[in-house]
C-alpha cells in the first residue's frame, strides 16, 4: 500500500482505502449519524447540483487568487508559491534553496469558512 502522510504524520494503513458511498435515506438522521460514527465520514454523491458546486468553487478560488493565496488559473486551486514562506518554498512545500532543505513550509492561515450558493 502507498505511504500517506498528513501534517507530517503517517496515516495508518487501516485508515486508507476506498470510500464507501452512503446509500441510505438522507432523511434518516440517526442512520446518518451512525454511519459517520462508524466510518468517520459520509460520501454523498449527487446531493448538490454539480454546476452550483463548480460555480461556487470558481467564485471562492477567484477571490483567493485576487488576494494572492492561489495562482492562476484560479479554478485549478494551486497554492501561490510567493505566499508560502515569502516565496522560499514551492507550491508543494519544497524548499527552493539548499539552505532551507529540511525546513517545513509555513501553513497558510486563510480559510474559506462558508460558501453561500444562491
Amino acid at each position: 500500500m502507498l505511504e500517506c502522510v498528513i501534517q507530517d504524520r503517517l496515516v495508518p494503513d487501516e485508515r486508507l482505502g476506498p470510500l464507501l458511498e452512503y446509500d441510505g435515506d438522507l432523511a434518516d438522521h440517526q442512520h446518518l449519524a451512525e454511519t459517520v460514527g462508524r466510518q468517520g465520514y459520509l460520501l454523498l454523491r449527487s446531493v448538490l447540483d454539480r454546476e452550483s458546486v463548480l460555480s461556487a468553487r470558481e467564485e471562492v478560488f477567484q477571490k483567493l487568487a485576487e488576494v494572492g493565496e492561489i495562482e492562476q488559473p484560479a479554478i485549478a486551486g494551486y497554492t501561490a508559491a510567493a505566499n508560502i514562506g515569502g516565496g522560499q518554498f514551492s507550491a508543494f512545500g519544497q524548499a527552493k534553496s539548499a539552505s532551507l532543505k529540511g525546513r517545513k513550509s509555513p501553513k497558510s492561515t486563510g480559510q474559506a469558512r462558508r460558501i453561500r450558493m444562491g
